[in-house]
């Protein structure tokens, strides 16, 4: 793992957004030239403004297959994290797409920063010991961990010896102090979704913040379909990405236990994630074992 300073005209989030409002736009327009079948109920709807406040105007959506194609292409870029190729390539594809559509008068704004950069995607040895191409080794009590799903790219500079500490588990229902965390390597093992409370949100069983991130609500327009049921924690036997969104959000609890505010911090942490090790190894994390 090295640092380096990288310079990079980034686009912004909120330039990404408005990117991605022009493309849709541009491909309304250029729909709306080819197609005027339905022009005089359209200018109606149109005269009306009101009417698209409450409907979604087709003209200005992108068609299925044009949204497949995009999304294939991001994927086959492979990680698009800030200054990497992937992210050169994917802002590339956005600036022209943009163009195409006729934005115009696009602004840059240089964003040096400093990075990581760790060769490691997508050849999966990169995390099996004794591949000799590890980027990464967990070893512990002299035994080799055979599989580091991923790592802290947050977590400050490891230098290339590596740190050796004692382990400690951390027991939630039986916290260690912290005098006993200082200078340790933290287990940590997240827990699963909270359990149901009849009538604890009435009339749910969970709280709001659970249902607004980890449940399937209420839609204004839903896809016609067999869905998961609503107002509880979708399963990842149904989707990975709330789930994943609940293991990965412990970490930041994890990380404050760690810096051990008030007393020396631990020299690291592992975290044993409820992943699959597809999951796992896409998460930009402490190591973790899949």
């Amino acid at each position: 793992m090295t640092g380096v300073e990288v310079r990079r005209s980034v686009v912004a989030g909120i330039t990404l957004f408005a990117s991605l409002c022009f493309t849709l736009l541009g491909s309304a327009l250029a729909d709306d030239r080819d197609d005027h079948s339905q022009g005089s109920d359209d200018q109606a709807r149109d005269d009306d403004w009101g009417h698209w406040l409450t409907h979604i105007n087709p003209r200005f959506m992108i068609s299925p297959q044009e949204a497949l194609k995009w999304a294939k292409f991001k994927s086959n870029l492979g990680p698009t994290y800030g200054g990497s190729s992937g992210s050169q390539q994917w802002l590339n594809f956005i600036e022209t797409t943009m163009q195409e559509f006729g934005a115009i008068d696009l602004f840059y704004q240089d964003m040096p920063y400093s990075r990581y950069v760790v060769n490691d995607w997508p050849d999966p040895k990169t995390h099996i010991y004794g591949s000799g191409v590890e980027v990464e080794k967990l070893i512990s009590n002299g035994t080799p961990v055979p599989v580091v799903a991923s790592y802290g790219m947050t977590s400050g500079f490891t230098p290339a010896s590596g740190v050796t500490a004692p382990m400690l588990y951390y027991d939630p229902n039986n916290p260690p102090t912290a005098a006993q965390i200082a200078g340790k390597i933290l287990v940590f093992q997240t827990v699963p979704y909270p359990a149901a409370v009849p009538g604890s949100n009435a009339p749910y069983d969970y709280s709001t913040s659970t249902l607004a991130a980890y449940a399937y609500t209420d839609y204004l327009y839903e896809t016609p379909g067999e869905w998961y049921q609503k107002y509880v924690p979708v399963p990842a036997s149904v989707s990975s990405s709330y789930h994943s969104r609940w293991v990965w959000n412990q970490l930041g609890g994890f990380s404050t236990i760690g810096m051990n505010k008030g007393a020396a911090p631990a020299a690291g942490m592992v975290v044993v994630y409820d992943y699959s090790p597809a999951a796992a190894s896409a998460s930009s994390s402490a190591p973790c074992t899949a």
